[in-house]
């Protein structure tokens, strides 16, 4: 019974997770830096002192739940 509680729980979280990184890389600016950009390779770095934006750290905050689920 607990189980099943806690796994949907999880199932819940995992799918709202999801959503929220679809809607968060939709409604982002197109900036051009492609997926270098990501990695430090260009001026919009997620942790970078330059960020862009802060929806580009708050998607990956999304995407590092996503990938610990």
């Amino acid at each position: 019974m607990i189980l099943e509680l806690v796994r949907f729980l999880v199932f819940i979280f995992f799918v709202i997770t999801s959503f929220m990184i679809i809607l968060l890389v939709l409604f982002q600016d197109e900036q051009g830096d492609g997926i270098g950009g990501v990695f430090g390779g260009g001026s919009s770095s997620i942790f970078g002192a330059r960020s862009s934006s802060v929806a580009i750290k708050i998607t990956a905050f999304f995407i590092t739940l996503f990938l610990f689920l």
